[in-house]
């Protein structure tokens, strides 16, 4: 039975979803703002809440963590940055703002930005 699984499966293998959340995630932190699905958006709103919440606890262990999971250590300079702009802010890092279905597949779209 499947009753309280609640892992997103993306239609991808474990492998495959951990590295499409993981570039998506890195993406949004470089960029600041991206556009996808709205079943992707959901994952990357959350591994980026995780990420600077614990970039905001400024210890080495956070860091490591933070390597571990984007995978590179520039990207522990930039979630290190914006730690400290949302130093005050107690979560809610991430701005969802809805558009209009894709033309292709009429897929849901999103824009995800940093508040």
């Amino acid at each position: 039975m499947r009753h309280r699984k609640n892992i997103r499966r993306l239609s991808r293998s474990r492998g495959e979803r951990l590295a499409l959340v993981r570039n998506l995630t890195r993406s949004f932190l470089i960029h600041r703002h991206i556009t996808t699905t709205a079943p992707r958006a959901r994952e990357v709103r959350r591994m980026t809440e995780r990420l600077l919440t614990l970039g905001k606890k400024g210890d080495l262990a956070s860091f490591r963590a933070v390597a571990s999971e984007l995978g590179s250590g520039e990207m522990v300079r930039v979630v290190r940055d914006l730690a400290v702009k949302y130093r005050d802010r107690s979560g809610g890092y991430v701005r969802t703002v809805h558009l209009s279905p894709r033309k292709g597949d009429a897929a849901r779209l999103v824009h995800l930005s940093l508040v």
